[in-house]
């Protein structure tokens, strides 16, 4: 509902018989702020927004579609930036959904398993960046048939030359370009 069909609705005959409470179909902007703590990461500090639109013009019958963008700081010096997107074409006929993120991650290791201890903290930090694509064709009243593609690289890791991550013992402890592709 608009503003100003909310006022209208309030206040009927306020405005001419030409305002009524039908929808108005308009791209817009939506920002806020972030302030934010966490025990994890302190104090976090950022914006987010959301541009929205109608793709195609035929806003009865295609849903909504936006990109939104988040960035954001913390004082454990984290950096996260991160956009996201969901289009729909005219009638709703195609979907493409996507991800694009970066990300410099300080973060802790406590060793594998469940008897770990908060003595065996290692501090370590590493670099992301994320990629994910989703192309969707629908074929019935709802339902869709398509393919993702998913990529993930983590780099730049910084590690204590002391500690168990940088021994190289552990599973997983090389961080590999990822793909991955589904139909």
């Amino acid at each position: 509902m608009s503003a100003k069909a909310q006022v209208s609705f309030i206040a009927p005959g306020l405005f001419s018989k030409n305002d009524s409470l039908k929808k108005e179909h308009k791209e817009g902007i939506i920002i806020f702020p972030l302030l934010y703590y966490t025990p994890d990461t302190r104090l976090g500090l950022g914006a987010t927004g959301v541009y929205h639109f109608y793709s195609g013009g035929d806003y009865d019958s295609t849903r909504l579609s936006y990109f939104k963008v988040l960035a954001d700081y913390t004082q454990n010096k984290q950096l996260d930036i991160w956009s996201s997107w969901n289009i729909f074409t005219k009638y709703d006929r195609m979907l493409y959904k996507g991800e694009l993120r970066y990300r410099i991650f300080p973060d802790r290791f406590y060793g594998v398993g469940n008897q770990t201890n908060v003595e065996d903290e290692e501090r370590f930090q590493y670099s992301l960046f994320s990629f994910k694509f989703l192309a969707l064709r629908r074929f019935f009243k709802s339902w869709y048939i398509g393919a993702d593609v998913n990529y993930d690289y983590e780099f730049n890791f910084k590690l204590d030359p002391e500690r168990e991550l940088n021994k190289g013992e552990i599973t997983g402890y090389r961080a590999e370009p990822r793909w991955a592709a589904d139909w």
